[in-house]
């Protein structure tokens, strides 16, 4: 589902509860927020998986070959039922897809940040709030610069080192005659045919006079991160509860992914073929053959030659063969 290898999912959550079991013993407020961020990745990748199972159950279950009844007993265990009300009494509907560059990087960071349904924690609530309001004000200060300085001025989202936003201006601007570089653009890097840098508003801290006392005004990536890490650990310890249910019937994810992983490929591979003989069938007026001890074939078509050749150019044949006439002479395309 979406490119989501459930079997490696299955033993990075296994995987994850066993460290944390050895090593601490307590609850997700003593986990890194890495480990954090990757938990709630977990959580969005599953509940993307458990509400897709229903439907190859209700698929394989109307068939009348064994092979796949066994498969939707496998992806019907009532345990994997009980998994998803778990998430979903927890967790929103994860509807963000995979995306690429900047875009697909801060979407996935959302995805995170928003998982928890509201009103399940007041700090919760709180943190995602203000986290929302420093994104905001990143791109305030994204549309500022642009209109400033009249250029084409890009803002990126970057995951690399905590995640932080950059801007990117095409080189072909800084090429002309006169150019200069605005002091405030710093950590100037050349990637390609663009210009990574940052202002000093995102990366640098400075001192503001407020009410008659120095305070430290933080750096706008550096809030942005701060209220990141906040939300993601108050959601990690939120869906401890949820982690405990999925690992304590984790055999049936297993027997799920072997039903998933191994047969239905081939399952799928077979229901191509089978669509492609339907289609094919009704567009070229074929009838279904049935297999006796005797050959008779009217008005017998090659599927191949009809295809390429001319519409009315292929010649029909008449086949009959049985026990005591088994020898057939076919000319013509």
């Amino acid at each position: 589902v979406q490119k989501i290898d459930l079997d490696k999912l299955i033993v990075r959550l296994a995987a994850i509860e066993k460290t944390n079991d050895q090593t601490t013993g307590v609850g997700l407020e003593y986990i890194a927020v890495k480990t954090a961020y990757e938990r709630l990745g977990q959580l969005l990748d599953l509940q993307k998986v458990i509400k897709n199972l229903p439907v190859v159950a209700r698929a394989a279950a109307a068939a009348q070959a064994r092979l796949l009844k066994i498969i939707s007993e496998l992806v019907s265990d009532p345990q994997i039922a009980e998994i998803e009300r778990a998430v979903e009494a927890h967790l929103n509907d994860s509807a963000i897809g995979a995306k690429r560059g900047s875009i697909g990087a801060l979407s996935t960071v959302t995805a995170r940040v928003y998982a928890v349904k509201a009103e399940t924690n007041p700090l919760l609530d709180v943190a995602r709030a203000s986290y929302k309001e420093n994104v905001h004000d990143i791109f305030d200060l994204g549309k500022t610069v642009r209109e400033k300085y009249e250029l084409p001025i890009e803002l990126v989202y970057q995951q690399e080192n905590g995640g932080a936003f950059v801007f990117c201006l095409p080189r072909a601007p800084t090429e002309e005659s006169g150019w200069r570089w605005p002091k405030e653009w710093v950590d100037r890097v050349q990637k390609k045919k663009k210009w990574v840098f940052s202002t000093l508003e995102l990366v640098c801290s400075a001192l503001r006079w407020q009410k008659g006392t120095d305070t430290l005004q933080k750096k706008l990536n550096g809030r942005m991160r701060e209220m990141l890490d906040e939300t993601l650990t108050i959601s990690a310890t939120i869906v401890q509860e949820v982690f405990s249910q999925v690992v304590s019937r984790i055999s049936a994810l297993y027997k799920a992914s072997e039903a998933v992983g191994t047969v239905i490929p081939l399952l799928i591979a077979l229901l191509d073929v089978l669509l492609c003989f339907a289609k094919r069938s009704l567009n070229g007026d074929y009838v279904r053959p049935e297999f006796t001890g005797t050959l008779a074939i009217k008005s017998g078509r090659h599927p191949v030659l009809e295809t390429i050749q001319e519409a009315g150019r292929t010649v029909a044949n008449d086949v009959y063969a049985d026990e005591s006439s088994r020898f057939q002479i076919i000319r013509g395309p």
